[in-house]
Order: C-alpha cells, then sequence, then structure tokens
C-alpha cells in the first residue's frame, strides 16, 4: 500500500507540473500576473518534489511518529536558508533563490525516504503481509472523497486572489497578498497542534465517548485562548506589522489583514472539526460542506469585491466559512450524541 501511494504520488505530482507548464499563461493571470514566466517554469521543480516531500511528512503523521516530520521539517528549512545564502553571495538574483528552494526539497524528500526505509519500510518487509482485496477497495473507495476535499481547500484558499485577479486591480491584489502572506501561515499552529491531538479520535466507543467528547471540548478551548491571543496582537498591531515589513505604501493592508484574521480564527476551529470527522470517516459530509462553503465564497466575492474591493474579498472569505464549521460543528455534537446514545 505503500510503495503504491508514493507510486500515485509521483504520478499524479508529475500530471500536475505537466498541466501547470501546458497552461502557465492561464494560471499566472488568474493567480499572479507579477510573477515574470520564467521564474514560474523554473520553480515547477518545487511543485513535483514538494508534494512527494508532503506525502512523506503525511505518513510519519499517520504513523503517529511526529518526531519525523520535525526532523525533516528542521531539515528543510533549516538547507533553505542556507542554500539561500550561498546561492544569493554566489548570484544576487530571485533564481538563485529558487535553485536553493529546489535543492532543499530534494534533500527533505532523500530524508524522509531514508527514515521511512530505516524505521519501518525494512521491518514491515521482513514480515508477511496479506492484505484482502477488500481492503484496497475500501482504502479506494474513501480516498476519491477526500481527494475532492483536499482539492476543494486548495481553491477555497485561493479563490480570493482568483476573484480579485477578475475582479479588481493589480494594485489591490498587491495589497490583499501583503496581508495574506502575513496571516495565511498560522493556520498552520492549529494544525501541527491538532496533528498530535487528534488520532486519538479515530476510535470512539460507547465505553469512552464520554472522556472523548470532554477531551475535544478542551481542546477546543486551549485552541480558543491561544488564537484569540494571537488574534488580538494582529488586530492590534497589524498597522506596525504593515509599516516595518512593507512600508506605509500597503497602509490598505492593515484593515484586510485585521479582516482576515477572522476567517484564520475560524479555520483555526473548523481544522478540529474537519479532523474529527476524517478520523470518523465523514469525508463525503466534509467534501459536501466545503462545496457549500466554496460557492459562497463566488458569490460574496462577485458581489463584494467590485464595491469594496480587497476589503471585500476579505469580508467574503470570512463570511464563507461561518456555515462551514457550523455544520461541521452540529454534525460532530450529533456524533457524539448517536454514540452516547449507542453506550445505554
Amino acid at each position: 500500500i505503500l510503495n503504491g501511494t508514493l507510486i500515485g504520488r509521483i504520478i499524479i505530482s508529475g500530471v500536475c507540473v505537466v498541466i501547470f507548464f501546458i497552461f502557465k499563461k492561464e494560471i499566472l493571470f488568474y493567480f499572479s500576473r507579477q510573477v515574470p514566466m520564467p521564474f514560474f517554469v523554473i520553480a515547477l521543480p518545487i511543485l513535483f518534489f514538494g508534494t512527494i516531500l508532503e506525502w512523506t511528512k503525511k505518513i510519519f503523521n499517520g504513523l503517529h511518529r511526529l518526531k519525523y516530520v520535525f526532523y525533516i521539517n528542521f531539515l528543510e528549512y533549516g538547507l533553505k536558508l542556507i542554500f539561500t545564502i550561498i546561492l544569493l553571495y554566489r548570484s544576487a538574483t530571485i533564481r538563485s533563490v529558487i535553485e536553493a528552494y529546489i535543492l532543499a526539497t530534494i534533500f527533505g524528500v532523500c530524508a524522509g525516504i531514508f527514515f521511512l526505509e530505516r524505521n519501518f519500510i525494512s521491518r514491515i518487509s521482513e514480515q508477511p503481509c496479506f492484505v484482502e482485496k477488500e481492503v484496497y477497495k475500501n482504502i479506494l473507495k474513501y480516498s476519491i472523497p477526500l481527494i475532492v476535499v483536499n482539492f476543494g481547500a486548495l481553491l477555497v484558499s485561493e479563490i480570493d486572489i482568483i476573484m480579485l485577479g477578475l475582479l479588481s486591480s493589480e494594485q489591490q491584489i498587491g495589497y490583499y497578498s501583503a496581508a495574506k502572506q502575513i496571516v495565511g501561515k498560522l493556520p498552520h499552529i492549529s494544525m501541527a497542534i491538532s496533528m498530535g491531538i487528534m488520532p486519538v479520535f479515530s476510535v470512539i466507543t460507547k465505553e469512552n465517548v464520554l472522556a472523548k467528547e470532554k477531551m475535544f471540548a478542551k481542546a477546543l478551548k486551549v485552541n480558543g485562548v491561544l488564537f484569540g491571543f494571537i488574534g488580538l496582537v494582529i488586530l492590534i498591531g497589524a498597522p506596525l506589522i504593515i509599516n516595518v515589513l512593507f512600508g506605509k505604501a500597503y497602509s490598505s493592508s492593515i484593515i484586510i489583514m485585521q479582516i482576515l484574521m477572522v476567517s484564520v480564527v475560524i479555520f483555526s476551529f473548523a481544522n478540529y472539526f474537519a479532523q474529527l470527522l476524517f478520523y470518523q470517516g465523514k469525508a463525503v459530509i466534509l467534501g459536501a460542506n466545503l462545496l457549500l462553503c466554496t460557492i459562497l465564497n463566488i458569490v460574496l466575492n462577485t458581489i463584494l469585491i467590485p464595491r469594496f474591493q480587497g476589503i471585500g474579498a476579505a469580508v467574503a472569505t470570512a463570511l464563507a466559512y461561518l456555515p462551514y464549521i457550523l455544520i461541521n460543528y452540529f454534525v460532530v455534537k450529533d456524533l457524539f450524541r448517536r454514540k452516547k446514545l449507542n453506550s445505554f
């Protein structure tokens, strides 16, 4: 199964690179008109090797061996810094930065596969393993909604930029992108914490349902305190952050960043609900909710961007996430209710 998923990831990544190369003009027009074509083409290996690198991290997440994810991340980002300094010293160009990232990503892939081979694959291969065809069918059956959900999540995260490209100016895209660069990575904090917590919810039985429900509520409270603090810092410090990082010319990004922080807080909670539903085999429900979120996002952007520009896109993003988290909240609540009814 492991080898099969790796081969599948390599094939899909290769196909994506070819598609991106063929439709590079269209992609740059809708996503980022400011990126020169040569740099986009040179950076395509990052897409190929980066997806394989993420595959190794996902495997370790599934095995609940998070220390290897830390090792890989430490090596990847450490080498990105080292290679960037070395190559920029040789030639102070954007191409040097891209080449540094390509090299670091390749080293990260090699490290991930090495850790897998040494610590898991070699041990598993020594033992006989028989997997029934029905297991493969179930894996394939469940993987389809997972693909839809992951692709939908990617689309939802970029709809704002796409709609701004269609309905607004490059100047507004610049303001919006500056704000999004700052807050866009904050959800990874929630994702990193939940990776260590949520696997325990893969099995919820009548014996442990009450304990699991209390544990989940506690996780949400911790997330609320953490992102409440982060959100407060961003809301108060947005003017200073934008002025220091981008200058006064990007003062229009301040209100956009503050509104986007609302979306980040909502998403941080949505991540916990989504992962619990994933572990409980509810990917189809997640896919349907995400589709609703996507449609609502497009509609709201279409209405708000022409009148409010980048601010409208930020508001649309925040409003579109609300039904997504509310529906998932009630689905999770009903899931615990049903589990508790089965315990009596």
